[in-house]
């Protein structure tokens, strides 16, 4: 079962979501102070800020849409 574009909207507008993407955001934004303080910055950090901003940035057209297409092309495999 996909995932439309209404429901991911729904669920990116939503006030929790919302609050969990303020929590990213602050999390990366700590970490971008930190390594711009002059601290050495963890890969694991670094991955982590990346993450984040990933995450916060999805988008349906190119993250979740893709996501689904996949699923289709093995569920039309497995028909075969």
């Amino acid at each position: 079962m996909a995932w439309t574009q209404e429901e991911f909207s729904n669920w990116k507008q939503s006030p929790l979501t919302q609050q969990f993407f303020a929590h990213l955001k602050e999390r990366r934004e700590a970490l971008m102070e930190e390594w711009a303080s002059g601290a050495a910055m963890e890969p694991a950090d670094q991955f982590a800020a990346a993450t984040y901003g990933d995450i916060i940035d999805l988008n349906y057209e190119e993250d979740v849409e893709p996501f689904y297409a996949i699923d289709e092309a093995e569920e039309n495999e497995e028909d075969e």
